[in-house]
Formats: C-alpha cells, structure tokens, sequence
C-alpha cells in the first residue's frame, strides 16, 4: 500500500486529522487496505468487532437486517468517514451490517492497534469521544424525527 495514499486518507478522517506525522507513520505500518465490489457485506451484525475501517475510496452503507431481509439504513458513509469503532472500543459483537454501496476501498486497523494508539494519543481519544457524541446526536435527532413527525414530515426532513 503506497504510505502517501494512505496517509492522505488518513488526514481526511476526523479521528486522525489532529495526529502529527510520526503518529501516522506508526499507523500507516498497522493498516490493511481492503477493496470491495458494490454490495459485497464489509461484516456482518453480530461479527466480532476487531478492526475500525476508514472510508478511502467509494461508500458504504451501514445497515440493520431484518429478518425478513429487509434494510434500514442509519447511515451513509464516504471517505474521511470511519465505522466499526463501537465494537473494538467496547469488544461487544457488531451492532449493525456494513455493505459497500459501490466499489469501494477501506483502511482497516486492528483493535489492540487501536487500543495501543488511543493510550499513547490524548488528540486520537478527544476525537473518537467528538465522532462517537455526535453520531449520538444524530441518532438522537433520528429517533426525535420518528417520534414526533407524521410520514409527511419525516420525508420533509430527509
């Protein structure tokens, strides 16, 4: 994987923008750079959570199944944006499904990694504590618009 490319992703992702150059070298060696096709599952609900993906190329749709095999969508992801940190920040099994929405390319660093990066760099915890109390609001938001807004002004919304 070129360091450059990677690198790059990197600092377009809000968990990683305030870490200096030395720190991203240190996990640009930990990465793992995966490629999907359009609608190939990234993982499954109820995977062990092991890794935290940053979008760099393409998008991906993070969704809960239901049984009947239908989908919904509670979020829409593009790069910059990362996902999977729920799992390795608590080691509770995947709270939702990932799927590609198209080709696309995620950067994939190891929960210990992680754990190890987030002990040794106060701005890389600041900032997963800023990107996980906002994904809370929004779904606060969402959960608000379901609550209190007929059909008409729920799709007003969207």
């Amino acid at each position: 994987m070129s360091d450059t490319f990677a690198i790059d992703s990197l600092r377009r992702c809000a968990l990683f923008e305030e870490c200096d150059e030395a720190a991203l070298d240190g996990v640009v060696r930990q990465l793992r750079r995966r490629r999907f096709r359009r609608n190939e599952v990234i993982f499954h609900q109820g995977d062990p959570g092991d890794a935290l993906h940053v979008v760099a190329a393409g998008a991906v749709k993070i969704v809960l199944p239901s049984a009947e095999g239908e989908e919904a969508i509670i979020a829409t992801l593009r790069p910059g944006d990362f996902f999977g940190e729920l799992a390795i920040v608590d080691g509770a099994p995947r709270s939702a499904t990932a799927i590609a929405l198209d080709s696309c390319e995620t950067l994939e660093l190891p929960r210990s990694t992680f754990h190890d990066l987030l002990e040794r760099d106060p701005r890389l915890r600041g900032a997963l504590l800023t990107g996980l109390a906002h994904e809370l609001r929004r779904l606060t938001s969402h959960v608000e618009e379901l609550h209190f807004l007929d059909l008409a002004g729920r799709l007003a919304m969207r």
